[in-house]
């Protein structure tokens, strides 16, 4: 597997990691909640390292 290789699929536990980094930046104010919901159901949908 390539380091940075985008189309390598992607788990539950990488989605939720996504989530939880989503969920520091709300905290610290640097995203705002409608940008923080839209960012995670991009999160639950992504199927790859790019789409993330």
């Amino acid at each position: 597997m390539a380091s940075g290789d985008g189309n390598v699929r992607i788990g539950t536990t990488e989605r939720e990691e996504a989530v939880q980094a989503l969920g520091e930046h709300l905290a610290q104010g640097r995203l705002d909640v409608t940008e923080y919901d839209q960012r995670c159901a991009q999160v639950v949908a992504a199927k790859t390292r790019a789409d993330l």
